[in-house]
């Protein structure tokens, strides 16, 4: 009886299944639709290869490669910094204000300038969500490779098991 009954449920679905294909493809109601299987079932099932899901992985990888270089970045706002500036002017010094009139002053310096930011609690706290932010993508990362991992192996067994 479960089997009859199971049996009479797949032809409502199957019967369900070609309304919604007629509704979707603008098949008039009077036509008739034919399905035919003309694979051969053993050539389909031996030439499927299962491949791993790695978009999420993938995705975990670049997501802990940004926060790894934003972590960097905020480390180095902390680091003193070497600059070499330079400068070459003229100036004009005139007594009686006349616009040509007067002596060209040379004016030219090269010089290295040192900068010691002086940390912030701004800076601190930045630096420290950055690092909080990389080791969590971390421990995201690790976790979409062990949830990539089972779920291969959920598709395998599943792949199987629709085989049997």
């Amino acid at each position: 009886l479960n089997t009859k009954e199971n049996a009479n449920q797949m032809e409502f679905l199957i019967k369900n299944y070609v309304l919604s294909l007629k509704i979707l493809c603008d098949i008039p109601e009077e036509e008739e639709l034919l399905i035919e299987d003309n694979s051969d079932n053993e050539d389909f099932i031996a030439n499927k290869a299962i491949t791993e899901n790695t978009l999420q992985l993938n995705n975990s990888i670049l997501n802990e490669k940004y926060a790894k270089s934003n972590f960097k970045a905020f480390k180095k706002e902390n680091l003193p910094t070497l600059s070499l500036i330079g400068s070459q002017s003229w100036q004009l010094f005139n007594q009686e204000f006349k616009v040509f009139d007067g002596s060209w002053i040379n004016s030219q310096y090269v010089g290295f300038k040192v900068a010691i930011p002086i940390p912030s609690s701004t800076l601190i706290a930045n630096t420290s969500k950055a690092k909080y932010d990389y080791e969590l993508a971390k421990k995201s990362t690790e976790q979409a490779k062990i949830q990539s991992k089972l779920d291969y192996e959920k598709l395998i067994v599943d792949y199987e098991q629709t085989i049997s």
